[in-house]
C-alpha cells in the first residue's frame, strides 16, 4: 500500500521539524521507492525510530519555567495555569511513574517507538502528501484557557490533586497501577479498552477539559480528513458531541 496522501495528528510546526530532521534525510538516502523494497523498509522503520524514554525528574522540573512562560505569553494567567496545572503536571505524573520503574530494574529497558516519526518517514519515502491535522500548542492553550471557568478549575484541581490522593475519586485508567511494571503499563496504555475507559473518566470528572482536548480536536481532525478526501467539493461538517465520542470510542 502506497498512499498518495497521509494525515497525521501533528501540529504543522512539529511535522516541519520532523521532515527537516537528519533522521528523515537518512531514510530517504537509504531507501528507494520500489515496490519490492517497500515491505522491507516498512519493517525496519520501527526499529530506526526507537528512542529511550526520558525519565529524569530533574529534567521535568527544568522545563517548568519555560512552560509557565509560554502559557503566560499565549493566554495570560489562565494560559499559565493550563501549561502548569494540566500539561506539565501530566508530564510529571508520567515521568514519576517511569522513574519508579527503576526499582523493578525495568525502567532503562523500556523502549518507545516514535510512531509519528515512523509514519512521516514512510510517507516521505513514497512521496505521499503529508497533512498535519492538529493544533499548535499556542492554539490548544488559548482554547483551554478561554473555555475553563472558575468552577471547572475547582473541579480539575480538587478532583485531580485532592480527591484522588485520598482515594475518593478513581484515577485516570491510563495511569500506572501500583506494582505494575513499566513494560506492562505501556502495553496496557495502548489497549483500546483502556482508551475507552480513559475517555469515560474524562467525560465524568473533567468534562470541560475533555470537550476541548477530545471533541473539538476530533472535529478539527475530521474536517481535514473530509476536505482531503473531497478537495473539489465545498464541505460543511457539523459533528455533534455524540458523534465525536463514538469516533474516539471505536478508535476511528
Amino acid at each position: 500500500l502506497q498512499p498518495s496522501q497521509v494525515i497525521v495528528e501533528l501540529p504543522p510546526s512539529r511535522l516541519s521539524a520532523i521532515l527537516k530532521s537528519e533522521v528523515i534525510k537518512k531514510y530517504r538516502d537509504e531507501n528507494d521507492e520500489s515496490t519490492e523494497n517497500y515491505e522491507k523498509n516498512n519493517q525496519t522503520t520501527a526499529n530506526k525510530t526507537k528512542s529511550k524514554i526520558t525519565n529524569n525528574i530533574f529534567q521535568v522540573f527544568g522545563v517548568l519555567p519555560s512552560m509557565a512562560a509560554a502559557g503566560l505569553s499565549y493566554a495570560g494567567l489562565p494560559g499559565m495555569m493550563v501549561t502548569v496545572c494540566l500539561l506539565w503536571s501530566s508530564l510529571m505524573k508520567q515521568t514519576w511513574s517511569l522513574n519508579a520503574s527503576k526499582k523493578d530494574n525495568d525502567g532503562d529497558e523500556l523502549i518507545r517507538c516514535n510512531e509519528f516519526e515512523a509514519a512521516v518517514a514512510m510517507s516521505s519515502i513514497v512521496d505521499a502528501k503529508i497533512i498535519a491535522a492538529d493544533w499548535e500548542l499556542e492554539e490548544l492553550v488559548q482554547r483551554l484557557a478561554s473555555t475553563l471557568t472558575l468552577l471547572d478549575w475547582i473541579q480539575v484541581l480538587w478532583g485531580g490533586f485532592i480527591l484522588q490522593a485520598v482515594g475518593m475519586q478513581p484515577p485516570d485508567p491510563l495511569q500506572r497501577k501500583p506494582g505494575e511494571s513499566a513494560v506492562v503499563w505501556e502495553e496496557r496504555r495502548r489497549n483500546i479498552s483502556t482508551a475507552r475507559a480513559s475517555l469515560q473518566h474524562a467525560q465524568t470528572y473533567n468534562p470541560a477539559v475533555d470537550q476541548v482536548l477530545v471533541h473539538q480536536r476530533n472535529e478539527h481532525f475530521a474536517e481535514l480528513c473530509l476536505k482531503t478526501a473531497c478537495p473539489e467539493e465545498s464541505i460543511t461538517t457539523t459533528i455533534t458531541k455524540e458523534n465525536s465520542q463514538n469516533a474516539v470510542a471505536t478508535g476511528q
